[in-house]
């Protein structure tokens, strides 16, 4: 019974996080422009505090998205140097009170680390002990209701997007919005920067029936003015991206049912985009070598089959035996919700999920060489972060 309700929770999760949230805040952004905007009463720093928790030089945090309308997301940390205990969330530990609805993503910049939570629908600025310096609350703009979906960072500035088709300019230090875009998309998923330029997948959009239309385009935006200067054409329903070797790796998933994952890479210069012949729906870079996963659920045995593969973006060449030496059993038959790497030493950290229980991380050495394996402590962890004080 467990495991049939495992995969009705699991095909849940496959859909765009909007079919949880309700339809009509999407329709009410989408119809908005942009508007003049100022400081929200969050964007004030917080009191200095000192940190609760005395945490090693090396540090690794790990953002888990929680579940579903349980308002348990939370920040993992671990030590890669294996001197410290895991704490299973730092950041109830650090500030006394839980990060919210849904950790989306978190990106570490300048001294700093970024958080998006998207139910609870702010944006979380933390210094590197885990202790909350700002805070910026995007509950305050109408056309900011979608919820908030990714957050990076370039230069002196943090790019977020929304469900609606909005994109927002922030400045990283004091967290005041210094630019909005409307009309970028219809449901924007991930973004990168490359070549100045900001990338933003936008991933589907709901007729008037109700009914979901993915689609098949990367829009590319000034990453200083957010005006939009082109349109790329994609596999359908782009979701995941990210920039290495001076290209863009983008993710598209497919519709979940007959239209399969894909992998393809964006050249920044020109921007066209070429497929690879892989399936993927994880990725991370090290260097010029590109690890993916690919999860696929079957119904009627209802196990998960995960492979595992590294492309080599300066030769084109795909490997996918020997990739992972010595690795449990069990990673090959859970879903892959995480892929991070060290960039320090080239270990490569994999999480999964059951979306019921905490997540697991499986990390192996930059040969591949199964290492250890550890619980986060929450549930789906989402991506990482490794700092080195």
């Amino acid at each position: 019974m467990r495991r049939l309700f495992t995969a009705l929770q699991s095909a849940i999760y496959k859909l765009p996080v909007a079919s949880f949230r309700s339809n009509m805040a999407v329709w009410t952004i989408a119809l908005l422009g942009c508007m003049s905007v100022s400081c929200s009463d969050n964007d004030t720093p917080k009191a200095s505090e000192e940190p609760k928790v005395t945490l090693p030089k090396r540090r690794m945090f790990i953002l888990n998205e929680g579940s579903f309308e349980t308002n348990n997301a939370g920040i993992t940390f671990y030590a890669p140097s294996n001197d410290a205990n895991i704490i299973g969330d730092i950041y109830k530990a650090q500030n006394t009170a839980a990060l919210g609805q849904y950790g989306q993503w978190m990106v570490a910049h300048r001294g700093y680390i970024y958080i998006a939570v998207n139910g609870s629908n702010y944006l979380s600025m933390l210094d590197n002990d885990c202790v909350e310096q700002r805070q910026l609350s995007f509950g305050s703009y109408p056309e900011l209701q979608g919820g908030v979906r990714d957050v990076v960072a370039y230069n002196d500035c943090l790019y977020a997007d929304f469900y609606g088709g909005m994109v927002v300019k922030i400045n990283a230090k004091t967290l005041e919005i210094e630019r909005m875009q409307s009309g970028v998309g219809n449901n924007l998923e991930k973004m990168t920067v490359a070549n100045g330029k900001l990338y933003v997948t936008n991933a589907y959009k709901i007729d008037d029936k109700g009914t979901y239309v993915y689609l098949d385009e990367v829009v590319v935006l000034d990453a200083n003015t957010l005006e939009k200067l082109n349109t790329i054409k994609v596999d359908m329903n782009p979701n995941f991206v990210l920039t290495a070797g001076g290209k863009v790796v983008l993710v598209s998933y497919g519709d979940y049912y007959t239209v399969g994952y894909s992998l393809q890479l964006i050249d920044p210069q020109n921007d066209t985009a070429t497929r690879l012949d892989v399936q993927a729906n994880k990725c991370c870079m090290w260097g010029d070598k590109l690890f993916f996963s690919l999860s696929t659920y079957n119904y009627e045995s209802n196990n998960y089959t995960t492979t595992f593969g590294m492309y080599d973006l300066q030769t084109g060449s795909v490997s996918k035996d020997n990739i992972l030496l010595n690795a449990p059993a069990t990673l090959c038959r859970e879903s892959v919700c995480m892929m991070d790497v060290d960039a320090d030493t080239g270990d490569l950290y994999i999480g999964t999920t059951d979306y019921f229980s905490n997540g697991d991380v499986y990390r192996f050495d930059s040969d591949g060489r199964f290492k250890e394996q550890f619980e986060t402590g929450s549930v789906n962890p989402k991506v990482a972060v490794f700092i080195d004080k």
